[in-house]
């Protein structure tokens, strides 16, 4: 019998045949080397053999010839076997674990070495790393300089509020371009005095040059509501007569009118000596504020004409819920603001004026004309721009005609419908003329197939 130790302390009891082959210890589960007869009393308590101090050197006749087989550029040996550089199995044997000697069987099984069955390579474990640990890469991406370039349909929550994007270096160059307008338009008014003094009215004398701003704030609408861009569009935008200028002012008119009309005209009417005169211009001003928004959606925005029925204009302001009811304020200020700074104490009837002389000067005093109109063509341009963010969000619930096709409902199965409901002396009347055509076909083959055996 054959008796050693395994590192492991376990010992082995094995027949004398399995001298020089290799065992696995039931309790680690490592390969262990059995040692030959001869080496039995070289080994040690912990399985190891035994080195003598004066044992003679080992020979290394052999290495060269072991070294050229290694690393030979053939790829068989000399006897034409190829050449195998695969471990062998005392090469194999020589892979251990980090376990120490001692511990019950549990503790080794635990930590036991597991081999690969085919190449008898120890498999090692590997350490996964879990993905919390790791340090993701921040990759830096550019932010677009147009907005509507990405396809941005509103303004996101990262982007700066729309009272603040106004103030951005484009916008506000492109308020300040439409105040030099007003001022051109004011200025005008001095030019043409000799028009005044002719008995033109002064009210109309500047109506040339403020159709150019009309006409840009239909651009505005229409740039962020239908083009979906995001910040103001040039003054004429692209300098198109008919799609800048003509077009846009005859929407924007079209809307005004219809909206501040009735106030206008009881401006110019009402002589305001009675309290309910005031009321009453007040009621039709605020009326056509709050239609303004929805009106000018459906005509700038709509494309069709079929939109412009009273009840669809009040459903796309039902539609956009509270977010029109600031909207139509800005409206509502922008342009009282704007007719002010534009005629002064002229829009005022004269016997307001006569009752309230200070009203005619501080209307006209320049510290309050001048800073009335900037802040009339910020309101204006915010106005725009949350009609056309209006017009954005919720287009899809308008109840607009061409919006989107419907089906109103199956086409064949209506018309079988109407034939199951045909009576029923008519069914019999088809089925007979039906049978009566079939036998006539019927015999009609038959004459000829007669008529093909005759000459046949």
């Amino acid at each position: 019998m054959l008796q050693f130790q395994c590192q492991c302390r376990y010992v082995f009891s094995l027949e004398e045949s399995m001298a020089g082959s290799m065992v696995q210890c039931p309790r680690c589960r490592r390969l262990c080397d059995v040692p030959q007869l001869g080496e039995i009393a070289n080994i040690e308590d912990d399985g190891t053999l035994r080195m003598k101090d004066d044992a003679p050197p080992t020979s290394e006749a052999g290495r060269a010839q072991e070294l050229a087989r290694s690393f030979s550029r053939d790829r068989a040996d000399e006897t034409g076997q190829e050449i195998d550089l695969r471990l062998s199995e005392e090469e194999i044997s020589l892979a251990g674990t980090t376990a120490e000697p001692g511990g019950d069987d549990e503790s080794y099984r635990r930590i036991a070495p597991t081999y690969d069955p085919e190449t008898g390579d120890l498999v090692r474990p590997i350490e996964v790393q879990r993905e919390a640990d790791l340090a993701r890469p921040v990759i830096p991406m550019a932010k677009p300089a147009l907005a509507y370039e990405v396809g941005v349909a509103h303004l996101s929550e990262t982007r700066n509020p729309l009272f603040l994007e106004l103030l951005m270096p484009h916008n506000a160059f492109v308020i300040f371009c439409a105040f030099l307008v007003l001022i051109i338009a004011q200025v005008s008014v001095l030019l043409l005095l000799p028009l005044v003094l002719a008995g033109f009215s002064p009210l109309i004398l500047p109506l040339p040059v403020i159709t150019v701003l009309i006409a840009h704030f239909g651009n505005v609408i229409d740039d962020i509501g239908m083009q979906d861009r995001d910040e103001l569009p040039r003054i004429l935008r692209d300098v198109s007569l008919s799609d800048d200028f003509f077009g846009p002012l005859r929407k924007m008119i079209f809307c005004l009118g219809v909206c501040f009309g009735p106030a206008l005209f009881s401006l110019n009417t009402f002589d305001f000596k009675r309290p309910n005169d005031l009321m009453l211009l007040g009621m039709f001003y605020a009326a056509g504020a709050v239609l303004l928004p929805a009106l000018l959606i459906t005509v700038l925005l709509s494309q069709d004409v079929g939109n412009f029925r009273p009840d669809r204009i009040l459903a796309v302001a039902m539609k956009c819920g509270w977010q029109y009811l600031p909207v139509a304020a800005a409206w509502a200020a922008g342009i009282a603001l704007f007719t002010w700074s534009l005629y002064g104490p002229a829009i005022l009837p004269e016997n307001v004026l006569l009752t309230y002389p200070w009203l005619r000067a501080v209307f006209n005093h320049w510290l309050m004309l001048y800073p009335a109109a900037i802040l009339s063509l910020y309101l204006l341009h915010y106005a725009g721009w949350r009609t056309g963010l209006l017009y954005r969000k919720h287009r899809a619930d308008f109840p607009w005609v061409g919006q989107r096709y419907e089906r109103v409902g199956p086409r064949f199965p209506k018309q079988r419908a109407v034939q199951k409901a045909r009576p029923a002396a008519e069914m019999d009347e088809m089925r007979r003329a039906d049978q009566k055509r079939r036998t006539e076909n019927n015999a009609s083959l038959d004459q000829v197939a007669d008529d093909r055996s005759t000459w046949g």
